[in-house]
């Protein structure tokens, strides 16, 4: 690489030599002064450009880079006026960083042009003051200022700001120091307005939750969507330069977890963090093993109650784990990441046929099948298929559809991701989308198990009359009437048993039914309906069986399936 460019500079020094000449030329018949420099940039600039373009070097660097220093503002301005006019500008990318200064206090103008032999040509125009404070920092005001000397530094200096952010940052010693350095400092900066023209400094791909944030707490807290240069966004939408965002709240909203995981900015998570701390254990806890169960149905690793309480280790108690998540300190991704390894202290009870299939679908990405079900509205599937897109590794169906009065829209979306975080945040900004209702992750090996286990029970409940009839009628009957009555029994035990073991499957490997009353509605009635069955059929074939035990076996089923339905109801 370093020979090529070596062979580009040696080409690009004839072009660039021209233009700083007629650059010059022009500037001088309109009498400014001006000092052009040609900027060389290094090997690792180089680097990062191929790496974030996923372009090849020959386009990367086929370009010349200018600085133009000049005596004062007026004459920035003057000077790129007169850029554009003798050479066509690249207007996607002009920036004004002198109205709009980073937070750091960095200005300058910058803007590509196409020079001569149509070769782009990076500009960057400033003051002297601005490229002395380019060079070395804030500093360079207090060395030659009395203000030094004074022993005033920073005080009324809005530059300063970055400094306070990083003492910000560093008083949080949450273990991130200097991830939340580069993410709030370093990282590239994007502009955003307010509907008033006020600028707000945020990082590259910060959301509408860290602009809400950015103007006031309050705002933030009870930020509900955004309109975004005039078009409904939900909190979740990213920002990019030059959006004008008008945060639309509600008193009736507060802070939720999923916030989390579309915030950029250490402000807005803090903010977040703190509105979780606030409110009690009991709702802590509630929240904490809610927001784990939803890992823990997107990962395929079973319920939160089947977690051996014993060998929580890293994470304390389960009490404290689950409180810990609930206030936003610990996230429930590193929990479900410290089940998935097997040097983990954590394991559950019982694995399952999903959480086997789960890891066998990690070596090439995962494969994920999501339903979404929403209120059918205009733009609806061009909002959840961007989700899908921009965060999937490839897609391999769409489907959507509506209900016959066309208020409800169902989507089935197949899609193959590189890890669950990306899952995570994909859910996440899916149920954001004004609309949706419900989004969950189906498996394909558990929706093949439970039609299996489905249609065996079913095929049971067919043929147990004809089963009943032929033991009751049979020699055996007649010769060991105590074993007959008892195998006759222990057939309606597992007939009753299928039907449990029926609505185990469909609540563990779908989600969604959990909370559906349709669900519990058939789990309760139909144990009844085998009860008048089963007394139906004795009395027509005559079996010696006794009503007593049949009662018993009903009662104890009930009894199973309520208090299945109340840990349900707890896990929810």
């Amino acid at each position: 690489m370093r020979l090529k460019l070596n062979n580009y500079e040696k080409a690009k020094e004839k072009i660039a030599n021209e233009m700083i000449a007629d650059l010059k030329g022009e500037f001088k018949k309109n009498g400014i002064s001006v000092k052009i420099k040609r900027r060389r940039k290094n090997f690792y600039s180089i680097y990062k450009k191929i790496c974030s373009s996923n372009k090849g070097i020959d386009c990367i660097d086929n370009r010349i880079a200018l600085r133009v220093i000049v005596a004062n503002i007026a004459d920035c301005y003057q000077v790129l006026g007169i850029t554009h006019a003798k050479f066509t500008p690249k207007n996607s990318r002009f920036k004004d960083y002198i109205a709009n200064p980073k937070s750091n206090g960095y200005q300058s103008l910058h803007t590509n042009v196409f020079g001569p032999s149509g070769v782009t040509t990076e500009m960057q125009i400033r003051t002297q003051q601005m490229d002395t404070e380019d060079k070395y920092g804030i500093m360079a005001h207090y060395f030659a200022s009395e203000s030094c000397r004074k022993g005033n530094l920073f005080a009324e200096d809005k530059r300063s700001v970055w400094v306070n952010k990083i003492l910000e940052i560093e008083k949080e010693k949450n273990g991130s120091f200097l991830e939340d350095i580069k993410l709030d400092i370093f990282e590239d900066r994007i502009f955003v307005f307010t509907p008033k023209g006020r600028s707000i400094d945020l990082p590259k791909g910060a959301s509408v939750i860290d602009f809400a944030y950015a103007i006031h707490s309050e705002i933030g807290s009870h930020a509900q969507r955004a309109e975004i240069n005039g078009l409904l966004r939900p909190i979740s939408a990213s920002l990019k330069s030059g959006d004008q965002v008008n945060v639309i709240t509600s008193k009736e909203l507060s802070p939720d977890h999923s916030w989390l995981s579309f915030a950029k900015t250490n402000f807005a998570k803090k903010k977040i963090k703190e509105h979780f701390k606030k409110v009690s254990n009991k709702i802590k806890v509630e929240a904490g093993k809610k927001l784990l169960q939803k890992q823990l149905d997107i990962s395929g690793l079973g319920f939160v109650k089947n977690m051996n309480s014993k060998k929580i280790g890293e994470f304390g108690t389960r009490h404290q784990m689950l409180t810990s998540i609930g206030e936003g300190v610990l996230d429930p991704m590193v929990v479900v990441d410290a089940l998935q390894n097997k040097k983990s202290g954590l394991f559950f009870k019982e694995s399952g046929l999903l959480r086997r299939f789960f890891y066998r679908s990690m070596k090439d990405g995962i494969r994920v099948n999501a339903k979404i079900k929403a209120k059918n509205q205009f733009g609806l599937m061009r909002e959840v298929s961007e989700v899908f897109y921009t965060n999937s590794v490839d897609m391999m169906y769409f489907k959507a559809w509506t209900s016959a009065s066309c208020k409800e829209a169902y989507m089935n979306v197949q899609v193959i991701v590189k890890d669950l975080k990306t899952v995570r945040k994909i859910f996440d900004r899916v149920k954001q989308i004004d609309g949706v209702q419900n989004v969950y992750r189906v498996s394909s090996r558990g929706l093949i198990f439970f039609s299996l286990i489905g249609a065996l029970t079913i095929f049971g409940w067919i043929v147990h009359p004809f089963i009943y009839r032929y033991v009751g009628n049979s020699e055996m009957a007649i010769m060991y009437p105590a074993a007959t009555s008892l195998i006759l029994e222990g057939l309606l035990l597992a007939l009753l048993f299928s039907v449990v073991y029926l609505t185990n499957v469909a609540t563990k490997y779908f989600p969604i039914v959990r909370s559906r009353v349709t669900l519990w509605t058939v789990a309760f009635m139909v144990p009844l309906i085998a009860f008048v069955l089963l007394y139906t059929e004795v009395a027509y074939f005559g079996l010696e069986l006794s009503r007593l035990s049949i009662v018993l076996e009903i009662l104890m089923f009930y009894i199973y399936l309520g208090m299945n339905f109340t840990n349900y109801k707890k896990a929810l």
